[in-house]
């Protein structure tokens, strides 16, 4: 009894009650660990808000990014965000220009598997693709779906992916490219049309009308090649014909023909026509009123046959593009 009422055995009871009410070390960390994590999902939540709004309006995030964090953390009268961004590590503050880059591919994935999600539960789905421009005014090929959600009821259209398809090939983009500089050197004056047209009667070829190749639109593409390719020794001649005449244009002139008399360039502008050629009959086709997808397959199949007849190098097609090619060397004398 004397123990229980002594000093040190009350001092004990204390310390034992106040244990007891805070918990264990391991909890206290525990709950302060939480709390923190809960903290930076909400500050990760501004981020993500604050990044949704410029991708949504189409402002540049690159640039516009910060400034607004800035101002979002001026009109906080929290300061949490403020607080939250001044206490990160300088190399994971999440400002710059790769953290909004990659919050911009996270929220692009989170989209577009709902996106899917919805298309693969409609019975019913028709899909479009067409040339787009973006904020940068870059052409890109958008795919756009309309399909009936399961939810509403309702009929509903949704971008799946806009992609820059002149990109996916280098060979293929530059010869293009230098398709676009030859088409418009030659179209740009009357003079040089005038030219390229004379010399089309002396070769006693038709009159052809160069055609401007598009970055998205592969039927310009394939009519692009196909005037070109058409074409290819009157333009070698205007070209040749241009640079003799020494004047300001004669170094384009001299560049341009220098690529197009290159083999390899030669080559792959041949080549590209019976696959774009391939291809767009395969576009017409689809896009008839008449089409439908059960002849989508039949379309494809066939297309696809034809591609593959192409991958055979020892085929009528490219053994016909090789005496072309001979041929055009022997016609063009060289600068």
């Amino acid at each position: 009894m004397k123990h229980s009422r002594s000093e040190y055995h009350l001092i004990a009871l204390d310390n034992d009650k106040f244990r007891q009410q805070e918990g264990s070390v391991l909890n206290q960390i525990v709950t302060v660990n939480e709390a923190q994590k809960q903290e930076n999902r909400d500050r990760l939540s501004d981020l993500f808000d604050c990044s949704y709004f410029l991708f949504k309006n189409e402002l540049s995030h690159t640039t516009l990014y910060e400034p607004l964090l800035q101002l979002i953390s001026r009109l906080d009268r929290s300061s949490k965000l403020a607080d939250f961004i001044q206490n990160c590590h300088k190399n994971a503050n999440y400002n710059s220009t790769t953290s909004v880059t990659e919050l911009l591919e996270a929220t692009n994935d989170i989209l577009e598997k709902n996106i899917l999600k919805k298309i693969q539960q409609a019975r019913v789905i028709s899909i479009m693709s067409d040339e787009g421009t973006d904020i940068n005014r870059h052409g890109n090929l958008c795919i756009c779906i309309r399909y009936c959600d399961q939810t509403t009821g309702e009929p509903t259209e949704t971008y799946l992916a806009v992609i820059s398809a002149a990109d996916s090939i280098p060979d293929i983009c530059k010869r293009l490219s230098t398709l676009k500089s030859l088409v418009n050197f030659i179209n740009r004056s009357s003079v040089r049309l005038t030219l390229f047209e004379d010399i089309q009667s002396i070769f006693r070829n038709n009159h052809i009308k160069l055609i401007q190749p598009g970055d998205t639109r592969w039927l310009s593409n394939s009519l692009a090649v196909r005037s070109v390719v058409h074409s290819y020794q009157s333009l070698l001649a205007t070209l040749e014909n241009i640079y003799n005449e020494n004047n300001e244009d004669s170094a384009e002139a001299l560049g341009l023909y220098n690529i197009l008399s290159n083999e390899a360039t030669a080559f792959i502008i041949h080549t590209l026509q019976p696959i774009l050629d391939t291809l767009a009959v395969l576009s017409k086709c689809i896009q008839t009123k008449s089409a439908d997808f059960k002849q989508l397959q039949d379309f494809i199949s066939s297309t696809m046959l034809r591609l593959e007849e192409l991958k055979d190098y020892s085929s009528i097609d490219y053994i016909n593009i090789i005496e072309t090619i001979k041929k055009l060397s022997l016609v063009s004398s060289g600068i």
